[in-house]
């Protein structure tokens, strides 16, 4: 499952989760929201998701550059 966390001013405030099409499929989150929103999220752990919404976003600690 692909979990993304939008970010905000540097801190994490939304969660976006998976959404599949009627055959099971993951419709790829390009496909699903516009690319200035797609630009606010990053990738994360699905378990730790809820408890990072008001934490800081680090990019270090999320290896993206």
């Amino acid at each position: 499952m692909t979990t993304y966390a939008r970010v905000s001013d540097g801190v994490f405030v939304e969660i976006i989760r998976q959404a599949n099409d009627l055959d099971g499929n993951e419709i790829p989150i390009e496909e699903r929201f516009h690319p200035e929103f797609v630009a606010t999220l990053v990738a994360v752990d699905d378990a730790q998701a809820e408890s990072m919404i008001g934490q800081k976003f680090d990019w270090i600690s999320t290896g993206s550059d």
